[in-house]
């Protein structure tokens, strides 16, 4: 008996602790930036012998990060009707910005096809960011999306109450605002470069 209370205390004494969603959170988010270092070292660098290529930016990549900017400021204000349990102004919040979630995407295909219209980005590294950039944009865009179709049943301000006392969903719709935020600033620091070069 002695034995097994002794190989208990032993477990509990050289147990791991779990690393908290925060941690995977940054982990991610500091690895997507890492993939984005080399456009961006790549957008400034050219060799000596060679003249960058002037790249015209399409005015609906400005329209874009506008909208982007503009999903953000609203993500705020739809948590702030969470904590407040007002389901009515959640819900439409969350609505508008998945609209301009989506005017974002939309007006970024349509920038990108003109850019690829006029340039061959196929040897260049600018094809990277179309691909990363769009695939970690549309994941975000689906999270907010599937949050906002979870929540379209919600009624009162008690159902939305009970409905976030679920860890679970609290911290996916936190994780999905987190991510699109990140991504958001991650964008607009790119952009920022692009214009600058």
């Amino acid at each position: 008996m002695k034995s097994f209370h002794k190989t208990q205390k032993d477990t509990k004494k050289h147990q791991y602790e779990q690393s908290n969603g925060k941690t995977h959170f940054v982990v991610i988010m500091t690895f997507i930036c890492l993939l984005f270092v080399p456009i961006i070292i790549k957008l400034f660098y050219s060799p000596a012998n060679t003249t960058p290529l002037p790249i015209h930016l399409p005015n609906e990549l400005g329209l874009s990060t506008i909208a982007a900017l503009c999903s953000t400021w609203l993500l705020h204000y739809a948590e702030v009707f969470k904590k407040n349990d007002n389901h009515r102004k959640f819900r439409l919040t969350l609505a508008t910005i998945n609209v301009t979630g989506w005017l974002f995407l939309g007006l970024q295909y349509l920038a990108w096809k003109e850019i690829f219209a006029v340039a061959d980005p196929a040897a260049t590294l600018m094809g990277a960011i179309i691909v990363l950039h769009a695939f970690h944009f549309v994941i975000a865009a689906g999270l907010l999306l599937y949050s906002l179709v979870r929540v379209a049943g919600i009624k009162t301000p008690a159902d939305l109450y009970i409905f976030f006392l679920n860890p679970d969903r609290e911290r996916f719709f936190e994780t999905g605002c987190r991510f699109w935020n990140y991504l958001v600033l991650l964008w607009t620091g790119m952009y920022a470069v692009m214009l600058l070069r």
